[in-house]
């Protein structure tokens, strides 16, 4: 069985690969995972604070956003 860290390092690739032309830094992933751990999936008040927290990585990394 996969850990959670394989399983999103791999798929990270896989996307990068297809529709991104640049690989997601270690410490993004690493940040990542530190998201999901802090704010686990049990209510509405996590889910958003999680979301914004994934959606500013995603930006930094792309380059759109510093």
């Amino acid at each position: 069985m996969k850990t959670l860290e394989e399983v999103l390092q791999q798929s990270t690739k896989d996307i990068n690969k297809e529709y991104i032309d640049h690989d997601v830094s270690k410490e993004s992933l690493d940040q990542v995972l530190e998201c999901l751990i802090k704010y686990p999936l049990d209510n509405a008040t996590h889910n958003k604070k999680r979301l914004n927290i994934l959606d500013s990585l995603i930006l930094k990394e792309s380059g759109i956003e510093e």
